[in-house]
């Protein structure tokens, strides 16, 4: 029994194994023979298709074999690592060049997206609700695209309407108030500049410049010159030429900033009118006694005159209720002769008395003397033979009442 089983042995050795090897040595034929012929595999490569017998291995392998190159941001399918079989079908999708504005940022991306939009949602570009995006997001990509973003910006304005906020999505100041229709005259500015690049959260103001000529008048007084005369008699006066003031002119630039002047330059001076001087006469001559050829002599002096007139007499003063003036207002204390008012100084009726006559005032009765005086004022009540003697103090005026006098003419 034991050598039957040895025998067996043997017979297996000698029969089965070479078959077994045999049927080994034919698959590893079958299969180099394979390898040796190749596959064939279809290549899609964007409106290309090409037919390629390869042997390799790998999708990358047999693309290499097939001298076609696929660029960094291509998208192969199956992948580069894919293992190859006959009959495969191996898509290349392109990516394509677009150049991409955002704000003031531009670069250039490769893409596989079909449209603007895919390609901002590929991107992870987010557009808020006031941002533009030109083409539009349904517009196909194509190579060269150029896709501009404008970012919308918030600006605090101060300007004509008070403090407004503008939201825009102009680049600069100058190009927001054109778009906004803010006129900007010729000499207005902002702040900060008008070509200023606009970024979001900024604060512009306009200032509004107005330039004008503003002329003022200024007042050049008179002097007042005396000078003697012996044409009146001492302590006597007349004005023989009224004073005027003169007038200065100034022109001025002034410029102003939203209504506030900022600056005031002179451009010219000039006098416009010259300043006339006062021209006063005091007298210098002592008063002449003119004896008259009745040689009748005065009660209360020893002197001559012509005629004497018996007359009502009443009192002034300087005060307003006496003259109707006040300190400041034109010609007070100026008689209608000329002449300042003062003691001696006397009003009368011109028909009566003339003007600039030399007099001598004393009580009717005698008991008390004016003394020596000179018409030289009128008033609108005194008419006829009477007079109105001038007192320094208002006291003195109003105590004197009204009296009877003999006005001796001189």
């Amino acid at each position: 029994m034991f050598k039957s089983a040895e025998l067996l042995k043997q017979k297996v050795r000698r029969y089965v194994v070479p078959f077994f090897a045999v049927v080994v040595l034919a698959a590893i034929t079958i299969v180099v023979c394979a390898a040796v012929a190749g596959k064939v595999v279809n290549i899609y490569d964007g409106n290309s298709v090409t037919n390629f017998k390869t042997s390799k291995l790998t999708v990358g392998e047999a693309l290499e074999e097939a001298e076609i190159i696929p660029g960094a941001f291509d998208k192969v399918e199956p992948s580069l690592d894919s293992a190859v079989v006959a009959n495969m079908d191996i898509h290349i999708t392109r990516a394509v060049p677009v150049i991409v504005k955002d704000g003031t940022a531009q670069k250039e991306v490769y893409t596989l997206a079909e449209t603007v939009g895919d390609f901002l949602t590929e991107q992870g570009i987010v557009c808020g609700i006031h941002d533009t995006v030109t083409p539009e997001v349904a517009t196909p990509i194509v190579g060269g695209l150029e896709i501009v973003i404008r970012r919308a910006k918030t600006i605090n304005y101060f300007g004509d309407a008070g403090n407004i906020t503008i939201t825009t999505l102009e680049n600069t100041i100058a190009d927001m108030l054109w778009h906004v229709g803010i006129s900007v005259g010729v000499d207005d500015f902002t702040e900060p500049a008008i070509d200023t690049v606009l970024t979001d959260g900024m604060t512009v103001k306009l200032v509004r410049v107005e330039k004008k000529v503003v002329v003022n008048e200024s007042r050049i007084g008179y002097q007042t010159i005396e000078r003697n005369t012996d044409s009146l008699t001492k302590g006597n006066s007349r004005v023989v030429q009224k004073g005027y003031n003169g007038i200065r002119t100034e022109t001025y630039a002034v410029v102003f900033h939203d209504g506030v002047e900022v600056s005031k330059e002179l451009i010219s001076s000039d006098v416009t009118r010259e300043p006339v001087n006062k021209i006063v006469e005091k007298g210098t001559a002592a008063p002449k006694v003119q004896p008259v050829s009745t040689g009748t002599k005065a009660k209360g002096a020893d002197f001559s005159y012509q005629k004497m007139l018996v007359c009502t007499a009443t009192a002034y003063d300087l005060s307003y209720e006496s003259c109707g003036k006040r300190p400041g207002d034109a010609n007070y204390g100026i008689t209608a002769s000329g002449m300042r008012a003062g003691y001696g100084v006397i009003a009368v009726d011109p028909s009566v008395i003339p003007l600039g006559t030399k007099l001598y005032v004393e009580a009717a009765d005698g008991s008390w003397t004016y003394g020596y005086c000179v018409a030289g004022d009128t008033g609108s009540g005194i008419r006829g033979n009477r007079v109105d003697l001038f007192f320094n103090t208002s006291i003195e005026a109003k105590s004197f009442g009204r009296r009877s006098v003999n006005v001796y003419v001189l």
